[in-house]
């Protein structure tokens, strides 16, 4: 894992289930955090048009952990 994203019960603190954001859906080209972060861009200056990039998800198998809704936030910086 390149990063340790972890989604999480509502009010753990530790623990839960690590994941990755990847830009493919076979998670060759993962998003990160801090160096290991990626940037996607999208060339639309001046058109008024809408921009979309696709994020992709990926819970390793063999996490013993129990089952129930778990989340995270993810944090998206937009420069325009």
């Amino acid at each position: 894992m390149e990063s340790d994203r972890r989604l999480r019960k509502s009010g753990q603190s530790s623990g839960g289930l690590k994941y990755k954001l990847c830009q493919d859906a076979l998670c060759l080209t993962a998003f990160g955090t801090g160096s290991n972060k990626a940037t996607v861009g999208q060339l639309l200056s001046g058109l008024g048009l809408w921009g979309r990039t696709t994020v992709f998800g990926l819970i390793p198998a063999g996490q013993a952990t129990a089952s129930g809704a778990y989340k995270d936030d993810v944090g998206v910086v937009i420069t325009y």
